[in-house]
């Protein structure tokens, strides 16, 4: 009985790699956004009461993420505390609560310190919710340079939100 060798020839692998480096170009890149979160689907999403405890991931997956993040940063246990994992598009704006192109951290405090951002995000999801401006506008103005643009958020009105990044 004679068994037939799989021949691997040059042609061959150059015809596999060029087919991976195809599928790859038109491969969708990963998102920080949640795709179940669109204008449309907002009343289901992020407008219903109880979606952020449905969706935001547990405390001790929220704590391995931090974990990860700051060991990629060297960031010593010591320092830890100042540091809150965020999510660059919140959750509460259609941001996926378990993309890992979604957590970050940045400081607690400062100007644009998570405490801050959180308070910014539940603003902008009220606005968003009362139909007073769209869900792009809220997320273009999270995503530049919002301590500058918006210094004062106890004043800020929706009506006021800028679309600018």
């Amino acid at each position: 009985m004679r068994r037939s060798r799989l021949l691997v020839t040059p042609a061959v692998l150059g015809g596999f790699a060029l087919g991976i480096y195809s599928v790859s170009l038109y491969a969708t890149p990963p998102s920080p956004l949640d795709p179940r979160v669109t204008q449309s689907t907002i009343e289901s999403t992020i407008c219903h009461r109880d979606y952020l405890t449905k969706v935001a991931p547990s405390v001790d997956e929220r704590l391995f993420r931090k974990g990860e993040l700051l060991a990629q940063r060297a960031i010593t246990p010591e320092s830890a505390p100042l540091y809150a994992l965020d999510f660059r598009v919140p959750v509460l704006l259609g941001g996926s609560p378990d993309a890992p192109e979604n957590f970050d951290l940045i400081p607690w405090d400062g100007p644009g310190g998570e405490r801050r951002k959180r308070r910014f995000t539940v603003f902008l999801n009220r606005c968003v919710c009362a139909g007073e401006i769209p869900l792009a506008r809220a997320r273009a103005a999270l995503s530049g340079d919002w301590p500058r643009t918006y210094p004062n958020l106890w004043m800020l009105r929706c009506r006021n939100v800028s679309d600018a990044r």
